[in-house]
């Protein structure tokens, strides 16, 4: 279930859920490039990721093939004014129904999986705090969020298991929020479900492009205008093309 971190997730800037705010948070950039493929090469196999989009900028599908887990692999995106739906279908035959339902100013407020809420979230100045796991019976399952001029600095769960963060000084101008999902760079986990799936929300988006989790690095190739050409992670090497 880890598999793939460097979406990690998350977890679309450009891709533009919904407008910004004014504290900064930069859940809609207007990002120049919309990333077009990642191209993850470790020692054992190469995966793919295609990402296209609709008329309004919108992530519209993320396809995965080449030596993913779970066989070949397609997320399609729609919106509404309070949700916006994920179908999730794999060649390996399993499938899931997903929304993440917004409140009116755009942010998430819950997850639901084929119509059971899984999460549920809380904000502080703009930036989720909290992540409440629905499904725990007992004993509460959460994970608390950290943030400090737009950085996500440490997230804690419920059994104070934590992750701390450091960032460069290269302003964060991806569409596509790659630090959330369980992708390997920084796996924030707030949005990510099921390994990968990638999203852009408000109040997820760091500000800056992640430098380390705990102690793994994480390292970059720009071009000349600070999109990420290829990233180095702990356990793959990734390569990002452009539209």
């Amino acid at each position: 279930m880890k598999k793939l971190f460097l979406f990690a997730a998350v977890m679309f800037s450009s891709i533009s859920f919904s407008s910004c705010s004014e504290d900064g948070n930069k859940e809609s950039q207007t990002s120049q490039k919309l990333l077009k493929q990642i191209e993850e090469i470790s020692a054992d196999k190469t995966i793919y990721y295609d990402f296209s989009y609709d008329d309004q900028q919108r992530l519209a599908e993320v396809s995965i093939h080449g030596g993913y887990i779970h066989g070949d692999v397609d997320f399609t995106y729609t919106y509404t004014d309070d949700r916006i739906s994920v179908k999730y279908n794999s060649s390996s035959g399993s499938y899931y129904d997903a929304a993440f339902i917004l409140d009116h100013n755009g942010y998430v407020t819950e997850f639901d999986v084929n119509g059971t809420t899984r999460w549920r979230y809380e904000y502080e100045n703009g930036y989720v705090s909290k992540k409440q796991d629905n499904n725990s019976v007992t004993t509460p399952y959460f994970w608390t969020y950290r943030w400090e001029n737009g950085n996500l600095m440490e997230q804690r769960n419920s059994y104070s298991n934590s992750t701390t963060y450091t960032y460069t000084d290269k302003p964060n101008k991806l569409n596509i929020n790659l630090f959330d999902a369980q992708f390997g760079l920084g796996n924030f986990g707030i949005f990510a479900y099921v390994v990968f799936l990638p999203t852009n929300f408000k109040g997820s988006i760091p500000s800056n492009y992640p430098a380390s989790a705990d102690n793994s690095n994480i390292y970059y190739e720009y071009d000349d205008e600070g999109y990420p050409t290829q990233i180095v992670g702990p356990n793959a090497n990734y390569i990002l093309t452009y539209y």
